[in-house]
């Protein structure tokens, strides 16, 4: 069992004020080669940078950090883990990889206070006041980056393009801050709508997305400064996610609603589900569908271009988080008590031109899913708060009320071979490589 993160920080360690946040140049991140180093990146990162920097005002105040040893981690990977799921053909791991110990944290099951940056290795962690960030790749390293004193953090987004980290958080007020985690620099302060806490945001390039707990939305355009208010819902935002294409957005929310909007904040679609809606993911690999979950048992699949149902399963439990593999052509659900478990789903491949479905019609055991539920994986003892996936997309990271985070080694690279001059995979026939 690892140690306690919070009990491993240096006592009297010195950090930033909640009003003057401020770097410390003497202490960067650990060197490492960036695989998304391409010269087209370099130049997309310095426009980020560029259009950040537009009318903020940067604090230069030298600021304390904490470079923390290794952390211990559990091992632990045994046969008796892996299952051979009779629908993928393919062996699931059942056990995590690594549990370490986070003590502190908030067990609201609203907050989205952990995510895996895409463009490194690192896990950024809100556990109450004080934001860690866990690098994978030392196998624990972990290094306290701020802490706010009197406020709590509320959510955690990185960016897609560079080292940019933005800060959700409540004391007084609500507010959002960006930081360059690369060059530990406070770059941009944001507000939230009438200073209300946000526990859902999401950007896409310089469109960034903020949610309220009174419903409306605040669009920023991170260039040129403008704000929109996007009024829709009636309750606190829980969830926003942009499409890959940066065309539309879906936010969900306590008031059973979720929303579609277009990238100038327009309402396509009213989506009413009833019951509160907790988390949303677009597929990947179709990105004109999206899947809801949240306080009903169902997992949901919608189609952003008619805002209508196309699927509806029954999971049994609360969904708490959605995440898909484009690989595997897979779908993770994470779900609430009584049994916090795992839930594994198959993408079958159907047309999504077949007939649009009435929800109340999905029940209905003849009915053809488009998933199918191949695997449950069990090991969290409380509410699973969030989770997200590495940047390969092969583990998963889940944080629960049990004050644990684990990684679980679900989507091993997959293997190929050639057969009669063509690509085959082992997955019983299903998925693709990209």
């Amino acid at each position: 069992m690892s140690e306690n993160w919070t009990t491993r920080r240096q006592e009297g360690a010195n950090v930033p004020s909640r009003e003057l946040p401020s770097i410390n140049r003497n202490s960067p991140l650990p060197s490492r080669s960036d695989p998304n180093a391409t010269p087209q990146n370099i130049l997309n990162q310095q426009n980020m940078m560029r259009n950040l920097l537009a009318g903020s005002n940067v604090s230069d105040r030298a600021w304390s950090y904490t470079h923390q040893s290794p952390v211990d981690v559990d091992a632990v990977e045994p046969a008796s883990a892996r299952s051979l799921s009779r629908f993928s053909g393919r062996n699931v791991v059942k056990t995590p990889s690594r549990t370490l110990d986070a003590e502190d944290i908030n067990a609201d099951p609203l907050l989205n206070v952990m995510q895996w940056s895409r463009n490194y290795d690192i896990i950024a962690i809100a556990l109450d006041n004080i934001l860690y960030l866990f690098d994978v790749k030392t196998n624990g390293d972990i290094d306290e980056f701020v802490k706010i004193p009197n406020s709590t953090f509320t959510c955690v987004r990185w960016f897609n393009e560079g080292p940019y980290l933005a800060l959700a958080s409540m004391g007084s007020v609500g507010r959002v801050d960006i930081y360059d985690i690369k060059l530990r620099r406070h770059i941009k302060s944001l507000r939230t709508y009438e200073n209300q806490r946000a526990v859902a945001m999401d950007m896409y390039n310089n469109l960034f997305a903020v949610g309220s707990s009174s419903g409306p939305i605040l669009l920023h355009n991170l260039v040129n400064n403008k704000e929109d208010i996007l009024r829709g819902h009636t309750q606190e935002v829980c969830d926003i996610k942009w499409q890959s294409n940066g065309r539309a957005f879906i936010s969900g929310g306590m008031d059973g609603h979720i929303f579609v909007w277009n990238d100038r904040g327009d309402k396509k679609f009213d989506i009413r589900v009833g019951l509160p809606v907790m988390c949303l993911s677009f597929c990947p690999w179709e990105p004109s569908i999206f899947v809801s979950g949240g306080e009903g048992s169902n997992v949901i699949i919608w189609s952003s271009s008619t805002g209508l149902c196309k699927d509806r399963v029954e999971a049994q439990f609360p969904v708490t988080a959605i995440m898909w593999n484009e690989n595997y052509k897979e779908l993770l659900t994470f779900h609430n008590g009584p049994q916090y478990d795992m839930r594994l789903w198959k993408w079958q491949g159907l047309s999504l031109h077949s007939p649009i479905l009435e929800c109340s019609d999905s029940d209905n055991d003849q009915v053809e899913h488009y998933i199918i539920h191949i695997e449950t994986i069990y090991g969290h003892l409380g509410t699973i708060l969030c989770a997200s996936a590495s940047p390969k997309n092969n583990v998963v990271a889940s944080l629960s009320a049990d004050k644990n985070l684990r990684l679980w080694d679900l989507w091993p690279k997959l293997k190929s071979t050639r057969k009669h001059g063509s690509m085959k995979l082992f997955l019983g026939g299903h998925g693709g490589i990209r």
